[in-house]
């Protein structure tokens, strides 16, 4: 029965710049106060869907407005600001360090 499933079975690959960037992210959360397992991830989680929207939205119209960058910045704080992350200073701090992973992080290659 296994070799019948066998060819329908793949074995997914995981980039491992994503554990790197799960990795930093949760701790970067951490250190702003953030410290419940469950409300990280979800905190985390609500985080890189949006970013993934918004990149989405890039992709499609690479030209994005003043209002859409203005929403996702909205956005961003307000899931930050959910999960007791009000302040604007830290929340800045966040972003800052947050998009520089995903530049950081980008810009590395994959070795296959």
């Amino acid at each position: 029965m296994a070799k019948l499933f066998a060819k329908f079975h793949k074995e997914k690959t995981i980039d491992p710049r994503s554990h790197q960037f799960t990795d930093t992210i949760l701790k970067l959360l951490t250190e702003h106060g953030i410290t419940d397992k469950r409300v990280l991830n979800e905190c985390s989680l609500k985080l890189f869907k949006r970013t993934i929207g918004f990149y989405r939205l890039v992709s499609t119209n690479l030209e994005p407005s003043d209002d859409d960058i203005k929403t996702f910045e909205v956005d961003m704080c307000e899931i930050l600001g959910k999960y007791g992350i009000s302040d604007p200073a830290e929340q800045e701090d966040i972003f800052t360090q947050y998009f520089d992973t995903i530049t950081e992080l980008g810009g590395q290659g994959v070795e296959e």
